[in-house]
């Protein structure tokens, strides 16, 4: 009885580490372009935009392992975007980010002068990403969205 509950032991304490080691060896490949859905999306001054009224795209270039960068667009015909200096219709800015151990969770963060934003969420599927979005400060806004890759 001894000598099976060592092997047991043995083989619990074995099959945990190569299971952790076999989650976090292989991240999901990101690199595409994500059209992203709104579901949601208000200023800190309590308004809702219209998220049908612009168009915003995240483009991953670059992934090595579980690191990723690229761009996120954005296009309005409100001309509601600010760029740190003034509201503008058009904007790309570099982004980079990290998938998480488990492979199905990940974070991207802005690169740039005039932005502090962050979006977090998860791979739902291997083409849909759920998302939630935000930046501090003078422009801030919070939002809930969906990433499809084309």
């Amino acid at each position: 009885m001894k000598t099976l509950s060592a092997a047991l032991v043995l083989l619990i304490g074995l099959a945990i580490p190569t299971t952790a080691s076999a989650q976090s060896d292989q991240a999901p490949n990101l690199v595409g372009t994500w059209e992203i859905v709104f579901e949601t999306l208000e200023m800190a001054d309590g308004t809702s935009v219209d998220a049908t009224a612009f168009e915003a795209t995240i483009v991953l270039t670059e992934q090595e392992g579980y690191m990723v960068r690229g761009q996120l667009r954005f296009t309005s015909d409100l001309g509601n975007f600010h760029d740190g200096e003034q509201q503008v219709s058009e904007r790309d800015v570099g982004l980079m980010g990290v998938i998480s151990w488990s492979g199905d969770e990940i974070t991207l963060i802005s690169h740039g002068e005039a932005d502090a934003w962050v979006i977090s969420g998860q791979l739902a599927e291997p083409d849909v990403m759920e998302l939630i979005g935000y930046e501090t400060g003078e422009h801030a806004w919070v939002s809930r969205k969906r990433a499809v890759r084309r």
